[in-house]
């Protein structure tokens, strides 16, 4: 201030306090938790907490049973357990399977409850789920037995309402076939099944691995993608086939290895349940030809190895009849051929695989594609042109590939699909 003065107001004083300590009086149970789950029976777990004289003699486990068509769970005191130590087990026999459960415990004092806890989700493996299949290409359908079918042909959303059990397969997309003569066939996408998948209620992404696309004269082929389900602690991944090789070069690592081109041994990278690798090339008197992509039940076959001037067949794909009927999926592509070499691959034993391209040969350019929502391979190309005159050179695009979930619906009607 005026004068040199130091008139600086001083800082405000704090609040007070009030802390009041009591006995409290009292009990509950925290940790409650389904310990061990078998086909018929649960076990469960947690722990009790007390304060003052307000300690409980035993814990009382109930169970609710969710009716066959829906609407409020059913509950039944089922088990009793004596408080040992602050925690306490308890375990329930004779449960049915296809069957969603919930259940909750009681503390129990001098024959009143003086706690009970939330209740939580319980299931046994095979118990039937309540869900929702949403996404721009997802069918839904009823197979014979009553199951449902939820089919992915491109990414979605798997809503669980009801804790429950699927059966899922799951195919990647297939590699595309590598471009021009002594070109591999591209390899076809990871098969993965699961008989019996236990979900929680939430909800579940679904990513549909693409086919590699269509490759021009004097490319490799390109990687299919991966397709994947997650969620809830839950992953599974069927990764995407590897691309054909061109020439004397390698075909890429995938679920199933891309075929290679002349002389070149293969590579793969697997997976359980593992993918074959594909096919070596192989040089021929008269001609040069590219070995086959792998499938997922076997691997391409080198190329001129089983006869002169021959391509290499794809590997064979594996069947499912998770949609009601046996399909094959995840087949390879054949191996394509140039020079003097009159004798294409073959895709794999089903599973979507394309043709290899031929040169004084008809094959139809939609032959050297892999087979959408089978995650087939696509077929390595040739040197030359069809009778009509279309250019077969370029690599076939591999097939996208599939998401399929299968179980049993608790309300007797289709589920909703957006």
């Amino acid at each position: 201030g005026q004068g040199g003065l130091d008139v600086t107001p001083g800082g405000a004083g704090g609040s007070g306090v009030v802390i009041v300590r009591f006995a409290a009086r009292g009990a509950w149970v925290h940790g409650f938790r389904v310990a061990e789950r078998t086909g018929s029976s649960l076990t469960l777990a947690g722990s009790v907490g007390t304060a003052g004289d307000g300690a409980p003699a035993s814990v009382a486990v109930e169970l609710g049973v969710a009716p066959a068509t829906g609407g409020a769970f059913a509950w039944t005191r089922v088990a009793e357990s004596v408080v040992s130590g602050g925690s306490f087990s308890a375990r329930i026999n004779g449960l049915e399977s296809r069957t969603a459960y919930r259940v909750r415990a009681r503390l129990v004092a001098g024959g009143a409850t003086v706690f009970e806890s939330g209740d939580l989700a319980a299931y046994v493996p095979g118990a039937r789920l309540k869900a929702e299949a949403t996404g721009s290409a997802v069918d839904v359908f009823r197979v014979a037995g009553g199951d449902v079918v939820a089919r992915f042909r491109a990414s979605g959303t798997f809503a669980v309402e009801r804790a429950g059990t699927v059966r899922a397969l799951l195919v990647g997309g297939g590699g595309s076939g590598g471009g021009a003569y002594t070109a591999g066939g591209g390899g076809a996408g990871g098969f993965v099944e699961v008989a019996e998948l236990d979900l929680e209620p939430g909800e579940y992404a679904v990513t549909v691995g693409a086919g590699g696309t269509a490759t021009q004269s004097g490319y490799r082929g390109i990687n299919g993608e991966d397709t994947s389900f997650s969620g809830g602690g839950v992953r599974l991944v069927a990764f995407g086939g590897g691309a054909g090789g061109l020439d004397r070069n390698n075909g890429y690592p995938g679920g199933c290895g891309g075929g290679e081109g002349n002389n070149i041994d293969a590579m793969w990278r697997g997976h359980p349940p593992k993918g074959a690798q594909g096919g070596n090339g192989g040089s021929t008197v008269g001609g040069e030809t590219g070995g086959g992509g792998g499938g997922a039940g076997g691997d391409g076959v080198t190329g001129g190895s089983v006869a002169a001037n021959r391509s290499g067949d794809g590997g064979d794909g594996l069947p499912s009849d998770i949609t009601g009927e046996v399909v094959w999926y995840a087949g390879g592509g054949g191996g394509g051929c140039g020079g003097s070499s009159p004798f294409s691959g073959k895709g794999g034993l089903g599973g979507g695989g394309g043709k290899g391209g031929q040169v004084r040969k008809d094959v139809l350019l939609e032959e050297q594609q892999g087979v959408d929502g089978l995650g087939g391979g696509g077929a390595g190309g040739s040197n030359g042109t069809n009778s009509a005159g279309v250019n077969v050179s370029g690599g076939g695009k591999g097939g996208d590939g599939v998401v399929i979930l299968r179980w049993s619906d608790p309300t007797g009607t289709i589920i909703l699909v957006k």
